[in-house]
């Protein structure tokens, strides 16, 4: 067996899920325009530097580097905060393909409604309001990679018609009567367990087959702590310029004290913790009491005690949600990034209220 088959086989672990040490990476910084609420377009990519010491993560970076001359469909899976979408650009960064678009598309963050024009357009006049064509996604990442996140929530209509675009080119945008092609390398990254949906018939089996040819699965953070240490230096050398504060970094019982957390949210969670760790740090070296107050032991505030009581009509959802989006945005000065950390919601997911909202005008 090949050096090369070997690794993979040591990668693809547990029925087919590839054993990606979890998001021990961090990329530098790549030209995002966006395409569209839940999708962002990013244009020549410079290298992702991936931040780890375990030896998996190091295997797997190696691997993604093998698979990314090829063309064939890539499966990342993995929980929450793990840096799917960092080591999708890796793969693009290696590739051919690197000098045409990566178009990400958060499959969760826009209504069903909403998907298929989203991700293969519409023809003037396919629903009322279509005044032109417009082209997709699909067609926006031509000739580039188009990552598809969340996967595992497209409803079984847009996975026939995905797999189809996957096993021929082909796709039809809405109102469409001849089909368009495009050449265009999907990968696609999930947190659930695909299989399981499969057998349960929520997931087509044949388009897990497509896209499962190379599989490859995040560990999370808990289950390889030698990468904590060099992601912590990482982000305080980082966060000193994003927030404005120099701190000359973490004391060793703080660091113990780090490195035993499970960081059930990985390391989007843990960077998280180091930013507000630092805002609220007096300057000198980080300790565990900049972090105690992070703890999930304390029982959460009765809502009674945030939003006062709630009337006997109700409230306007919509309107509260409006309001603390607007509130976010303000308080970070129109930084989507930062507004959505402060949510506790991902970035796509956040340009979908901002377009609902009508609040372009509050964002940067």
């Amino acid at each position: 067996m090949s050096a090369a088959m070997e690794a993979l086989r040591e990668v693809i672990e547990d029925r087919g899920h590839g054993s990606l040490p979890r998001d021990g990476t961090a990329s530098r910084p790549v030209d995002r325009r966006r395409t569209s609420d839940g999708s962002a377009a990013t244009g020549r990519h410079a290298p992702s530097e991936i931040v780890a010491r375990s030896g998996h993560m190091h295997l797997v970076v190696a691997m993604a580097k093998r698979l990314a001359p090829l063309g064939t469909p890539v499966l990342i899976t993995g929980e929450s905060g793990t840096g799917k979408e960092l080591l999708a650009q890796l793969i693009h960064a290696r590739s051919p393909r690197s000098g045409r678009p990566m178009v990400s598309l958060n499959c969760a963050a826009l209504p069903d409604t909403l998907m298929e024009s989203e991700l293969f357009g519409y023809r003037r006049g396919a629903f009322t309001g279509a005044q032109t064509d417009k082209a997709g996604l699909v067609a926006s990442a031509e000739g580039g990679t188009l990552f598809l996140d969340e996967i595992a929530e497209l409803t079984l209509l847009l996975q026939a018609k995905l797999l189809r675009f996957l096993e021929d080119g082909v796709y039809f945008p809405l109102g469409a009567t001849r089909p368009s092609r495009s050449d265009v390398r999907i990968i696609a990254a999930t947190n659930a367990d695909l299989a399981k949906r499969v057998d349960t018939g929520v997931f087509r089996r044949d388009l897990y087959f497509r896209l499962s040819v190379i599989p490859i699965y995040i560990r999370p953070l808990r289950a390889r702590p030698q990468d904590i240490l060099p992601l912590v230096h990482y982000f305080l050398q980082n966060l000193t310029m994003e927030v404005g504060k120099r701190v000359p970094g973490i004391s060793q019982e703080a660091m113990e004290f780090v490195i035993s957390q499970p960081w059930p949210g990985n390391v989007r969670e843990l960077r998280n913790a180091i930013e507000r760790a630092v805002i609220v740090s007096d300057g000198n070296l980080l300790t565990s009491a900049d972090f105690r107050p992070l703890e999930p032991d304390a029982e959460p505030a009765p809502l009674s005690d945030v939003f006062g009581e709630l009337p006997e009509d109700g409230i306007d959802l919509p309107s509260l949600n409006r309001r603390f989006v607007t509130a976010a945005l303000k308080r970070t000065d129109g930084n989507v990034s930062a507004a959505a950390r402060l949510l506790g919601m991902t970035r796509p997911a956040l340009r979908y209220r901002i377009k609902k909202y009508g609040l372009h005008r509050l964002s940067v």
